[in-house]
């Protein structure tokens, strides 16, 4: 057995993520991320599963004080696309930036937002970046 495989074994013996846990923050510190921060009064999309079927719920971030970091360790961003379906919701997002949908294994929810809500800062420098 090699070492990614005691560790992969290691996290699912203590019931843990293996897609979030094989990802050391500590060895990524020194590493360039993007970091997505949603604009004022940006709405958040949490895209539920639930035994009846998919359900969208709205919260509004980003308030007052400025920029609301999205994707912030340890929310992954998962993918973006230019339309989505879900709960019977439809968001088209092609002249919007896409539609950025992110996870949260802390709460293991799914949340999503368009891009033309999110400024994104790049790299140690927090340099910006355009979303897209």
């Amino acid at each position: 057995m090699d070492l990614n495989e005691l560790e992969r074994e290691k996290f699912l013996k203590h019931g843990k993520s293996v897609l979030w846990n094989l990802i050391n923050i500590e060895e990524c510190s020194g590493l360039y991320m993007k970091i997505d921060y949603a604009k004022t009064n940006t709405i958040i999309y949490f895209l539920n599963e639930m035994v009846e079927g998919e359900k969208v719920n709205e919260n509004t971030v980003g308030n007052k004080e400025g920029l609301f970091p999205i994707n912030t360790p340890p929310i992954i961003k998962l993918y973006k696309q230019d339309k989505l379906s879900w709960g019977g919701k439809t968001f088209n997002a092609s002249n919007r930036g896409g539609f950025h949908v992110c996870f949260s294994p802390r709460h293991n929810i799914k949340f999503g937002t368009y891009g033309d809500d999110l400024i994104t800062y790049e790299g140690e420098n927090h340099t910006l970046a355009s979303v897209g």
